[in-house]
């Protein structure tokens, strides 16, 4: 999220602990501002700003296999990739795919069925295949087979977010530039709901949109109506977007990111604590400032990859690592420092806006007013 509020001195930290992080094997290509998903032993590479091809990593074999491409006509800037419910087959998956287009221009969604590219088993691919293609980006229809789009064509969903929730994972949340967000329900393929996020002047682009699991009330979960709570952003991320961010059950990971021409790119590491409100910053920082790249967490081995992205002079192909236990043990001495000179600028914060909100209350019922 960018926020308007006066420039702060953020500087990149040193690389002295950048022994945190592993190189893996490049990229076939650069890829920037692109999106991926974690299936098995893989993760699905897909797409870009100016790059429509899919790949897949295997995290074993440490290498990529291309799946296939994007129509040629389509240009991305910024689009959304999720996985929809899987079908009775276990080892296919479907992605969904939309977003990524500006204002005026045609909003166009695709689902791919997809088959492990490492999978040398033809009797199942055939299998698969006599059902609907795989492995391929095809339009996103309804139940007749009419295309269906994703967004409005005044809506501006370059850099769009979205994730999938509801009782049955049937409602998707979107949410876009500069403070929108739609609930789409895709089992009527209809738009249920729009509303104004209540952020001010503030705006949403290439933002972080996270669904915080909630063990308790899983089985209770019902879309009703839409409700907000306020959260600090702390004052060192506020100018950031295009990072890097992954959701480690209640906590989430930035790495990186881009400010305007004053802040530059940025290798900072950051985590936000959902339940608690509050956030720490790291001592370590990334090997180098990274803005655009694709943060993803891998369940089975325990590591964090930061994929490709920009360093600030050119679109790069790398592909780095981090285990996740460098990121969930207890902070040092000098992040609870910043811990709580961070807490303290939230008490100012908040008591500066509830004076502010007093003043106004002060100005409606004062007594001149009354003739």
């Amino acid at each position: 999220m960018t926020q308007k509020m006066e420039k702060t001195d953020i500087k990149s930290e040193s690389n002295s602990n950048a022994g945190s992080f592993e190189t893996l094997t490049s990229l076939p290509s650069s890829v920037f501002l692109s999106q991926a998903v974690v299936h098995k032993d893989e993760i699905l590479i897909c797409g870009g700003f100016e790059n429509n091809n899919c790949y897949s990593y295997h995290l074993i074999k440490n290498q990529y296999k291309r799946i296939c491409s994007y129509p040629k006509d389509m240009i991305f800037a910024g689009h959304c990739v999720m996985k929809l419910r899987n079908d009775n087959n276990s080892n296919a998956l479907t992605l969904l795919s939309f977003g990524g287009q500006n204002k005026s221009e045609k909003k166009r969604a695709f689902v791919m069925k997809y088959v492990s590219v490492w999978n040398d088993t033809k009797e199942e691919k055939s299998q698969i295949e006599q059902k609907e293609p795989y492995n391929e980006w095809i339009h996103f229809t309804d139940n007749h087979n009419n295309p269906i789009c994703i967004g409005r064509d005044e809506d501006n969903y370059t850099g769009v977010r979205g994730v999938i929730g509801g009782s049955n994972n049937h409602l998707l949340f979107i949410t876009y530039y500069p403070r929108n967000i739609t609930v789409f329900n895709l089992d009527t393929f209809q738009h249920m709901k729009h509303d104004i996020l209540p952020i001010g002047e503030n705006e949403i682009y290439y933002h972080c949109l996270a669904l915080i699991p909630d063990n308790e009330n899983k089985k209770k979960v019902k879309y009703n109506k839409l409700k907000y709570y306020k959260l600090w952003v702390c004052s060192d991320i506020r100018l950031f977007n295009r990072y890097a961010c992954v959701c480690i059950d209640d906590a989430i990971l930035f790495f990186g990111g881009r400010g305007d021409t004053d802040v530059g790119t940025s290798n900072l590491i950051f985590k936000y604590f959902v339940k608690e409100n509050k956030w720490m910053k790291f001592e370590q920082a990334m090997p180098s400032q990274l803005w655009g790249s694709i943060g993803i967490w891998n369940e089975n081995d325990m590591y964090i990859h930061i994929i490709g992205g920009h360093d600030g002079r050119a679109r790069v192909s790398t592909h780095i690592k981090t285990s996740l236990s460098k990121w969930t043990k207890e902070p040092t001495e000098n992040e609870k420092k910043w811990m709580i000179q961070d807490e303290e600028k939230k008490e100012i914060k908040g008591l500066t806006r509830i004076k502010k909100e007093l003043s106004v209350i002060d100005e409606r019922f004062n007594i001149a007013n009354f003739k």
